[in-house]
């Protein structure tokens, strides 16, 4: 409903996306003007969740992107937990989400990727767990 000559949209977003709404914009001839807001830097260790891991005290992780999926793999990878990681409850948001995850894990993905549906297997997983 915007028209492309009316004046430039600001884009404002992460330093990281899933897509590149910018070049979309572009292309359907909007000037499209993005800033970064924010940048998400990753843990370098499990910290304190490692020992709960260890211990099989953890009922649920529950994961929003593809790159915190990954994160999440590479720090338990990492510490040498992946056998107990496997048997924790990962809920994903996406079907990309579980994706990042090694097959073998337990994980479920959300009926759609927004926060009440994530919210929900969390609550629906509280009842089977």
């Amino acid at each position: 409903e915007l028209d492309p000559d009316a004046g430039p949209i600001l884009y404002l977003s992460g330093a990281e996306t899933a897509g590149d709404l910018e070049a979309q914009l572009k292309t359907c001839g909007f000037d499209c003007r993005r800033v970064v807001l924010y940048d998400a830097a990753p843990a370098a260790t499990l910290g304190e969740i490692a020992a709960a891991l260890d211990a099989r005290a953890l009922d649920a992780v529950l994961l929003y992107s593809p790159r915190s999926a990954k994160i999440w793999r590479g720090l338990v990878e990492a510490a040498g937990l992946a056998a107990g990681a496997a048997t924790v409850r990962h809920l994903c948001l996406s079907r990309n989400v579980a994706a990042a995850l090694p097959e073998d894990w337990n994980r479920a993905v959300s009926a759609s990727p927004d926060e009440a549906a994530i919210l929900e297997l969390l609550e629906q997983s509280g009842r089977t767990l």
